[in-house]
């Protein structure tokens, strides 16, 4: 629905006092233990923080989903957007973690694909995201994707970390 609807109605449910739970229901969709669910949560992230389309567009893998229009928001609105979700982050950051370290370990290309490229645009949130990711391994599980997450990794504090985590 958020992605069907007009951009100021997007950031209206998104930033609402009256439901706070909407932007950390966006983590939680890639943190379900339902592949179909989770493919969908990366393809609604992969839109909200204007990631790039990638292996994230196939949505649950049907190509009409992937087709699908979704709201257009012009830069202003896409900066509006990325605030609130970094401020969920950054409020929230034990459940933003905790669902974001678990995605960079999923089975699926494009959820973990979605995990890296939402870690990125959460680094502005602070450092208590940073802190949780830490505190559950993420820098391991980024470690384990190699070159597409070296950013990631050296943000969480680099090789040394993932060899202090493995020991």
């Amino acid at each position: 629905v958020l992605l069907k609807i007009d951009a100021k109605t997007t950031l209206r449910v998104l930033g609402s006092k009256e439901w706070q739970g909407v932007v950390g229901t966006c983590f939680a969709l890639i943190g379900n233990s339902d592949t179909s669910i989770r493919g969908r949560g990366a393809a609604l992230l992969t839109h909200l923080l204007g990631l790039p389309q990638g292996v994230a567009a196939e949505a649950d893998g049907t190509e009409a989903e992937a087709q699908a229009p979704v709201v257009t928001l012009t830069p202003e609105e896409r900066t509006q957007l990325l605030a609130l979700v970094q401020d969920y982050a950054g409020s929230e950051a034990e459940k933003a973690a905790a669902v974001l370290t678990l995605a960079l370990s999923d089975d699926e290309e494009r959820v973990r694909s979605v995990a890296c490229g939402t870690i990125r645009a959460l680094k502005p949130s602070g450092a208590a995201l940073r802190d949780h990711l830490i505190e559950n391994n993420a820098v391991v599980a980024a470690a384990a994707l190699g070159a597409q997450a070296a950013d990631v990794v050296e943000w969480l504090g680099g090789v040394e970390a993932v060899m202090r985590a493995e020991a």
